[in-house]
């Protein structure tokens, strides 16, 4: 007969019972309690590895002696040092932590009375699967970029509009007590997920003069996605050559004897496709050397190897490098100056109005289709748009900006004069 298969929590429940209490279990995920951790758990070795880790038994050793000093302490005390313990940790959490965030609720209180400010809010998952959204709060400033704190941070139980919603009312009334200064709220700054976007079409129902802005660095990593998805060769080297060098200490050894000028292949991050561009760019400009280091390598010796091989030998694969190089170096900078704090709100548009130019002259079906996601991009961050017509009012650059704004938006633009020194990337 065949074997029946161990379902995920009797398999993760027989590794805490196997290797004692240095392990726990909520049937879904293994923790270690010493490292403070997930770990994975999909084979024993992989448990048997980590337990085998110089940081785990650094860990377990810290443990041991941790609780060899309890146990002196313990047997050297009295019940009244016991209780003087439980009194001490008590007065510390109910009175001590207490009396600190208070004092620095206050004081964050009193920094933004009177000022006009912009929230941001991103979302993300922790350890154990949690999901967990920060509020972010800011000062809008006349002479210089305002103050930023971290105001809030809550656990949801799950992520939609509704709850992004109500974690920003929250937010606010945890800022004003008394009322909440909904005219004071100018701008809310995330990113362009379609929950955000609805809790921004929402809120703007309660604040009517603020402006929601989607993250524009996070656009301009959703068009280097759509340039990856146009050269799929050129991702599948990519990929291929980052395998080839991890975990293979000899590889890397043999590629810095050979190539000691250069570091290593570059590793784009997950989700953030602007690093696969300057991955890009690493091999158009290092290409034959890469080429030749990897062509050093028995094939046989793993999959990765055969298959960099074989994409190195295709005939437009040093071409579309060049493409990439030639038209899109533009793109990992442009997100990176996005990305710093304090830049005017000027220049930030200026960045992507250059993007937008210098796009709109490609050609061929792969630079069409590229150019026509960052329009789309651009298109659908409404909020952006009404940024830039506020610059160029703030400006003077077109004096026809202020003819298509609605009074209500003139009004607007009239108390936020000192929006020329907010970045449209500040917080996000």
């Amino acid at each position: 007969m065949p074997k029946e298969k161990i379902s995920l929590a009797t398999r993760l429940r027989n590794y805490v019972s196997e290797f004692g209490n240095i392990f726990t279990t909520d049937s879904k995920i293994l923790f270690c309690t010493v490292c403070n951790i997930k770990i994975a758990s999909d084979k024993r070795f992989s448990v048997t590895q980590h337990i085998a880790t110089e940081i785990h038994q650094r860990g377990v050793n810290r443990t041991e002696n941790k609780k060899k000093t309890q146990q002196l302490i313990s047997k050297d005390s009295s019940s009244k040092s016991s209780f003087n313990n439980d009194l001490y940790q008590t007065t510390l959490r109910k009175v001590n932590v207490d009396h600190c965030y208070q004092e620095v609720l206050n004081e964050i209180r009193q920094k933004v009375a009177g000022k006009k400010i912009w929230v941001s809010i991103d979302e993300t998952t922790d350890a154990e699967g949690r999901f967990i959204a920060s509020v972010i709060i800011g000062t809008l400033l006349l002479d210089r970029p305002g103050e930023i704190f971290l105001f809030n941070l809550e656990q949801l139980q799950k992520t939609n509009h509704s709850t992004i919603c109500s974690l920003f009312e929250n937010s606010l009334y945890l800022l004003w007590p008394d009322e909440i200064r909904r005219n004071d709220v100018l701008l809310f700054l995330s990113d362009a997920a379609p929950y955000m976007v609805k809790a921004g079409d929402t809120l703007k129902v309660l604040y009517p003069k603020m402006v929601h802005v989607t993250c524009t660095s996070y656009g301009l990593h959703r068009v280097a996605e759509q340039i990856r998805i146009q050269f799929p060769k050129v991702d599948k080297l990519v990929a291929n050559v980052k395998r080839v060098f991890k975990k293979a200490p000899y590889r890397v050894q043999k590629f810095h004897t050979d190539a000691p000028n250069i570091s290593l292949p570059l590793e784009p991050i997950l989700t953030h496709w602007g690093t696969w561009i300057s991955a890009v760019l690493y091999y158009s400009e290092n290409f034959q050397t890469v080429k030749n280091i990897i062509e050093s390598f028995d094939e046989n010796d793993a999959l990765s190897i055969k298959n960099a091989q074989k994409y190195f030998k295709i005939p437009q694969m040093k071409g579309n490098l060049t493409f990439i190089h030639s038209n899109f170096v533009c793109l990992p900078i442009a997100i990176t100056r996005l990305q710093k704090q304090g830049i005017p709100l000027s220049e930030g548009i200026a960045i992507i109005q250059d993007i937008s130019s210098k796009f709109s002259q490609l050609t061929g079906t792969a630079g069409i289709d590229i150019n026509k996601k960052l329009q789309t991009v651009l298109n659908k961050n409404k909020g952006f748009q009404i940024v830039c017509n506020i610059s160029k009012i703030l400006t003077g650059e077109e004096e026809n900006a202020k003819k298509k704004a609605t009074q209500p938006f003139i009004d607007f633009v009239l108390q936020v004069l000192n929006i020329e020194n907010l970045s449209s990337e500040e917080s996000v």
